[in-house]
């Protein structure tokens, strides 16, 4: 019998793409301009600077913004989306010990991504919900890429993520045990 795959959602990831002295600067610039706005995606202590507003973190950062988007045309040329994305807003989160990061989508973009600056072993994983709604009513003998739930990644410092942004994600029922959980998160759309 052949298999085809129908209808799948991807994640795109780039490890290393951040390096030691980039993150080292980005995390001592959060340190020292730290807000304290917390926003309903998350639960528990969590310093976050997300502003709805067409402006962000990365606007104080030309470089790294203009590095991104080239990955962010790469990343829309694989799901065929046309090329003329940008970042339209940008953030960082930083979450403290007992916190969690609800499930959630991004209105209003086309594809999102993170990228973490600090993270140990007891960091929260970011778990990615299949959208096929069957799945939560059928028991399957064994679990495969074919029937996961969800999916899980495992942060690690200088990894970016980015993923189409109707997809439904968060920490699960994981609770983030480090002490601090410090990422980038941006959202895209035509230019």
């Amino acid at each position: 019998m052949n298999r085809k795959t129908l209808f799948t959602t991807s994640i795109y990831e780039k490890l290393n793409f951040l390096n030691e002295d980039e993150i080292k600067n980005l995390v001592q610039y959060i340190k020292e301009n730290e807000v304290t706005t917390n926003n309903n995606h998350f639960i528990g202590d969590v310093h976050c600077s997300f502003n709805p507003e067409p402006v962000g973190f990365l606007d104080n950062f030309k470089e790294l913004k203009n590095k991104i988007e080239e990955q962010i045309v790469d990343c829309a040329k694989m799901i065929g989306y046309p090329t003329s994305l940008c970042i339209t807003n940008s953030w960082y989160n930083v979450q403290k010990e007992g916190s969690q990061l609800v499930w959630h989508t991004h209105p209003n973009s086309l594809i999102s991504g993170v990228i973490y600056l600090k993270t140990d072993r007891n960091s929260s994983k970011l778990y990615f919900s299949n959208p096929n709604p069957i799945l939560k009513t059928v028991s399957f003998v064994e679990n495969n890429s074919d029937n996961f739930d969800s999916y899980s990644i495992v942060p690690e410092d200088g990894l970016m993520l980015m993923w189409p942004s109707w997809m439904l994600h968060g920490s699960h029922t994981d609770i983030n045990n480090s002490e601090e959980r410090i990422a980038i998160s941006f959202n895209t759309f035509y230019r």
